[in-house]
């Protein structure tokens, strides 16, 4: 009868052992899942706004023109830490793209023309460890070039009021603009 009991509680032992063994393996799969995903985190597609600027020696020779949405699409991942380090900088609207656009030696002479540029890692500051992956946008850009000229000023009235004997001054000014729009001035209203 000794035996009997024996080998029952040891029947019974076994089973609760080999239980609690498989509740532990899971709870140890839960566990490390747990840490694994905080340990690794992302943010897909957020909107990042892209800021164009000339080179500092071309600011006073060139002027740019850019659509009025100028952002792309991102997606960061890393640590958790930093990504929460990055999602309070896109909240607050200081995480940007920063291109710098440097005019070519053979278009220099060029009165207008077109540029795309394209956005990669190197343009965007994150914290070390953070992961970036650009979906495939560009910026277009055209650049104007800047030039000076000197155009009479007119009086131009409207309605039916007639004016005589003015004399305006100064006759004429000297106007700095886009070369194009210059070309087709004749003067200054």
């Amino acid at each position: 009868m000794f035996a009997r009991i024996n080998y029952a509680w040891e029947s019974f032992r076994y089973r609760q052992i080999g239980l609690e063994l498989l509740v532990s393996v899971c709870l140890a799969s839960l566990v490390w899942l747990y840490i694994h995903n905080r340990a690794r985190n992302s943010i897909d597609h957020a909107a990042v706004p892209v800021q164009v600027q000339l080179a500092a020696n071309q600011r006073d020779q060139f002027v740019l023109e850019m659509p009025e949405s100028r952002t792309v699409m991102v997606s960061f991942s890393g640590p958790y830490s930093r990504i929460r380090e990055i999602r309070r900088k896109l909240q607050r609207g200081l995480l940007k793209a920063n291109l710098t656009l440097t005019v070519p030696e053979e278009k220099r002479t060029e009165a207008m023309f077109c540029e795309t540029l394209h956005v990669d890692e190197d343009a965007l500051a994150v914290p070390v460890g953070v992961k970036i992956e650009i979906a495939e946008e560009s910026i277009p850009v055209t650049v104007h070039r800047l030039t000076e000229r000197t155009l009479p000023v007119k009086l131009e009235c409207t309605g039916d009021a007639l004016v005589s004997q003015i004399k305006i001054e100064p006759a004429s000014v000297l106007v700095r603009g886009p070369k194009a729009v210059l070309d087709r001035a004749s003067f200054v209203p």
